[in-house]
């Protein structure tokens, strides 16, 4: 499965929560990336976060001007969907890096 994300242009996440925890996405295509922590519960916390598909909340990615879109991809069965807050978010524990780029072509490669 592909999820897309967006990062700051140093790989740390929008979201307050993840970047407090020190983690950085690494900035480079074909590059196998592990959530430092991993809870299999259907939560949000403690794993990769993306949109599956590029689809779902527009409000967990950044319309900033330099946002960095990534795209990444895990084995479907290693995929949790994350209902809290309306749902349309995933997470995973590993992932691979697909892409790495900015919006338009981040969210064309996450639907294929």
């Amino acid at each position: 499965m592909l999820l897309l994300k967006t990062v700051k242009p140093d790989g740390i996440p929008y979201n307050s929560a993840a970047a407090a925890t020190g983690f950085r996405w690494p900035l480079t295509v074909g590059v196998h990336v592990k959530a430092e922590t991993w809870d299999p519960r259907p939560i949000c916390g403690n794993g990769l976060h993306g949109l599956p598909w590029g689809v779902g909340r527009a409000d967990c990615l950044s319309a900033e001007a330099d946002a960095v879109w990534i795209v990444f991809e895990a084995l479907d069965e290693s995929v949790v969907a994350v209902p809290e807050d309306g749902g349309g978010k995933s997470k995973c524990a590993e992932a691979d890096i697909r892409y790495i780029g900015k919006l338009d072509d981040g969210i064309r490669r996450a639907r294929k």
